[in-house]
């Protein structure tokens, strides 16, 4: 497990969200957070004149209504959003619907940025 995953993991503990990496059991209660590690660049990025290595993860909002994804998901992006807890930084780059007919779920996906 990466800083970053333990990180998140932790912020989103802190908060009461619920969290699975990767996928939620079947038949787990929404709402809950699905996090998952999109891509990992070992080359160094500058952020603020340093050089630091950054990884891109997708954070998915999951729940029964539209509404209440998009209320989770501006939550979470409070809280990852220029954040710099136990990583240089965090930036969410991008927010877009993903539909899922098959569980009946709706689901906001947030793509954040983390520096370390």
């Amino acid at each position: 497990m990466t800083a970053a995953e333990t990180t998140i993991q932790t912020i989103l503990t802190n908060n009461s969200i619920k969290w699975f990496p990767l996928v939620a059991p079947h038949d787990e209660p929404a709402p809950f957070v699905v996090y998952q590690e999109v891509s990992s660049n070992l080359n160094l990025w500058t952020l603020d004149g340093a050089e630091a290595p950054r990884s891109r993860w997708q954070i998915a909002c999951w729940a029964y209504a539209y509404t209440e994804a998009g209320t989770l998901a501006g939550t979470v992006r409070g809280l990852f959003n220029l954040n710099t807890t136990n990583f240089e930084f965090a930036k969410v780059e991008n927010r877009f619907d993903l539909p899922d007919p098959e569980s009946g779920l709706y689901r906001k996906i947030l793509e954040v940025y983390i520096w370390e």
